[in-house]
């Protein structure tokens, strides 16, 4: 640094001497000059391989999720949001994280709240106990909201099905099914004051007769 300094100085004094009107540039500066010079060319190679100017996939869709596009070779967004709060939406769904979850093909150990999983004799199973897929009853039955298909066994007595408030789950299903041959019917009736079809009650009375009921939020219809 000194023999720098030593040498602009001796630079600036012969220049006096001489008149001359020119002001020479410190050697520091056009080092620093040079060094920009090189990062401008490495930008440019880089940009050449990416095969243009990379830009941050579209704003306009605040929380998008990024994929490569490979016609451009670029990022673009994928139609994908995922939220502050862990839910990813799509079309045509939504996934929410509101606790532990996980999936697996058979019973974790030790057992947690969230957790699911699937076993192909006795269906979708959870923590919390078997979310039946299909039950079979000889006796009155309450429906609850992780039943699906009823089948009612009325050898021994008629069975009521009682349906539970369709009022917030709205698109619920439900199959009942009688399956045997006596004269005993399945009766299913709806919850209070709802209707099934406009009826307070729906009767099964042949053998492998079935009913569909669906929930519309505010009562049951038949299909």
């Amino acid at each position: 640094m000194r023999a720098l300094a030593d040498r602009e100085t001796a630079e600036r004094t012969a220049a006096e001497r001489t008149g001359a009107s020119t002001v020479n540039v410190p050697r520091s500066l056009e080092s620093a000059t040079a060094v920009a010079e090189e990062l401008a060319a490495v930008a440019a190679n880089v940009e050449t391989a990416l095969g243009g100017v990379y830009t941050h996939p579209s704003i306009s869709t605040d929380n998008a999720l990024s994929r490569y596009n490979g016609t451009g070779g670029n990022l673009q967004n994928s139609g994908v949001t995922l939220d502050d709060s862990a839910s990813m939406d799509f079309a045509g769904g939504r996934v929410r994280s509101v606790g532990v979850a996980e999936v697996s093909a058979s019973e974790p150990s030790p057992t947690a709240t969230g957790q699911l999983w699937l076993d192909t004799g006795t269906g979708v199973s959870g923590a919390s106990g078997l979310l039946a897929l299909v039950t079979t009853t000889t006796t009155p039955f309450t429906v609850a909201n992780t039943h699906t298909v009823i089948r009612c066994d009325c050898t021994a007595v008629a069975i009521a099905v009682n349906l539970p408030t369709a009022v917030g789950i709205g698109g619920k299903v439900y199959y009942i099914k009688k399956v045997d041959s006596t004269a005993n019917a399945v009766t299913i009736a709806a919850d209070g004051a709802e209707l099934i079809d406009g009826q307070s009650t729906q009767s099964i009375v042949a053998q492998y007769n079935s009913l569909m009921v669906v929930s519309d939020n505010a009562g049951w219809g038949v299909y």
